[in-house]
């Protein structure tokens, strides 16, 4: 038996990102979203959060408000978009993670961090968007304490 194929699917690219990232919370953060339970979905994934975090696509910053700071000592977060870093460093000041939270622009497939860096790893609603989810998802486990969760 032949295996099954499917087309490749058209990764966007920063500049798609760039170029609505002031629009981007009304389509991944608005009633579409409320009407598929993404805010609860966040809640119960986000509030596992702890240690040193490192959130993978951090996008707008849309999760920001669902981590618990108690349980978070320093909060790392990356996208590829300048546009959408922006937008979270916005959206940051608002949160009591300013003082201890740093945003780096970078790729998901390499990420700059050193080995067993993160006690908890963070990606919501990204994977699908990565030229390379599989390494993608290796980089998370590699910045991942031994010990430590990878929250998908």
């Amino acid at each position: 038996m032949d295996p099954v194929r499917f087309p490749a699917t058209t990764v966007a690219s920063v500049t798609d990102y760039d170029a609505y990232a002031d629009k981007y919370d009304e389509l991944d953060g608005g009633r579409t979203a409320d009407v598929f339970g993404f805010p609860d979905l966040r809640r119960g994934l986000l509030q596992q959060a702890s240690g040193a975090v490192l959130e993978v696509g951090i996008g707008t910053g849309l999760n920001l408000p669902y981590y618990n700071p108690r349980n978070i000592s320093k909060l790392a977060a990356i996208d590829k978009s300048r546009g959408m870093l922006q937008q979270a460093s916005k959206r940051l000041q608002e949160t009591q993670f300013a003082a201890i939270a740093e945003l780096q622009e970078g790729l998901a497939e390499s990420l700059p961090f050193a080995t067993d860096s993160f006690d908890t790893t963070v990606d919501t609603f990204s994977l699908c968007v990565y030229a390379n989810p599989l390494r993608a998802l290796q980089e998370m486990a590699r910045v991942t304490r031994p010990g430590g969760q990878c929250d998908l």
